[in-house]
């Protein structure tokens, strides 16, 4: 007992001793751990922060591209808008000038087709024209002919009865012709005896009023024929009276 007493008082010291030890390592272990916590902790938050200022930067140079992109954005929507307004303007104006050209188009080719309808109408209208006037050609120049002959037959006539007239008056010795008596017995009977023809046969026919100027020239020779009968049966006229006075003053010298 006494031994066991012994060991008891030599091992109690030693265990107080291991026990501190175990005490101090334990108490170094948890300084350990909280020192490396404190460590790592402000490592941390050195990374953090580098993180952070890095972050910060990429989002302000971010945001600084993004505000100018937004710029140039707004800027070319702003340009779009003004091109779109002046596009739409221009297809107004297109489609007010399309309408207009279609109308005018619409409108010319009907005046075409009239035009053409009266193109063909003018030349039926000139075919039937030509062929009046060859008509009218014609028979003018036979009625000329007819009042030419007409004209001829009417001096030769005209000369018969001057004759006769001449041997009357011889025949009767006592009776005078006066000047008067022959301008009454030849000029204006020996005219209308000539000229058989009235004024409405010289008068042309107007079928149309286009026709005018075509007829003007086929007037003026008709009418210069009758001037050259009616010179012809005056100078006749003038011949007979001076047949006729030449034998009143016969008459009276004998």
């Amino acid at each position: 007992m006494q031994q066991i007493s012994i060991y008891m008082n030599q091992i109690t010291p030693l265990l107080s001793l291991y026990s501190e030890i175990i005490a101090c390592l334990i108490i170094v272990s948890l300084l350990s751990l909280i020192v490396g916590w404190m460590l790592r902790r402000s490592r941390a938050k050195r990374q953090m922060n580098a993180l952070t200022q890095f972050w910060e930067k990429r989002y302000n140079a971010l945001e600084d591209m993004s505000r100018l992109d937004i710029e140039n954005l707004e800027e070319q929507l702003q340009g779009m808008a003004n091109e779109t307004k002046i596009i739409q303007a221009t297809n107004r104006l297109q489609s007010d000038s399309l309408k207009a050209n279609d109308s005018s188009a619409q409108k010319y080719r009907a005046e075409a087709i009239e035009l053409n309808r009266q193109h063909a109408e003018a030349q039926e209208r000139l075919q039937r024209i030509i062929q009046q006037k060859d008509r009218d050609i014609v028979e003018l120049g036979n009625q000329l002919s007819r009042s030419r002959s007409t004209a001829s037959k009417a001096g030769s006539v005209a000369m018969r009865s001057f004759s006769s007239a001449a041997d009357d008056t011889d025949a009767l010795g006592d009776g005078e012709l006066t000047y008067a008596d022959t301008v009454a017995i030849g000029s204006a009977d020996l005219l209308d005896s000539t000229i058989q023809m009235s004024p409405q046969e010289l008068r042309v026919r107007r079928t149309d009023k286009q026709t005018d100027d075509e007829l003007e020239s086929t007037v003026v020779i008709n009418h210069s024929d009758v001037i050259d009968m009616e010179e012809a049966t005056v100078a006749l006229d003038e011949e007979s009276l001076a047949f006729a006075r030449r034998s009143s003053k016969s008459n009276r010298k004998n």
